[in-house]
């Protein structure tokens, strides 16, 4: 039987995949503008992002029943506290972000394009360092890995 800890860094991999291809596809989009796939791309982008928001939910519910369990393993919370709160700012950028995206295709304005960007962009950084800390977290303080501290050799 799957430890329920291990549960939260297999969804965080599909969480990252989605999200960070969803921006990079709007970002491959941005420049297609004028081009006729143009559509199929913006709509390619909104379902990849969607499902990313989506597996992002899960990703969070699965850390907050990891975080029980995992805390009394490390040996600096600070990091596991940092990394839960970047995963709520990551999900709160994302999350708004995805919703503008969504009305710009039945309200296309300008603000909604550049302030969505904006923070898609604010969102794939938070993305990173909170992918930075997860690993941290795992191979640094031993999450979900073993009892002890990872000393360096």
């Amino acid at each position: 039987m799957i430890q329920i800890e291990l549960l939260h860094p297999i969804i965080n991999h599909f969480t990252i995949a989605f999200l960070f291809v969803g921006v990079i596809v709007k970002l491959i989009g941005f420049f297609c503008r004028k081009k006729p796939i143009y559509p199929k791309v913006l709509s390619f982008s909104r379902i990849l992002l969607t499902i990313g928001v989506g597996f992002a939910v899960c990703s969070i519910i699965t850390g907050e029943i990891a975080d029980d369990i995992v805390e009394k393993q490390l040996c600096e919370l600070d990091v596991l506290q940092i990394h839960e709160k970047i995963a709520y700012a990551t999900a709160s950028a994302f999350v708004p972000a995805l919703i503008l995206d969504w009305l710009r295709k039945w309200a296309p304005k300008k603000w909604l394009t550049f302030v969505s960007s904006i923070l898609y962009i604010c969102a794939t950084g938070l993305l990173i360092l909170l992918g930075a800390l997860g690993g941290d977290v795992v191979y640094s303080q031993g999450g979900a890995v073993n009892n002890e501290c990872l000393l360096p050799h």
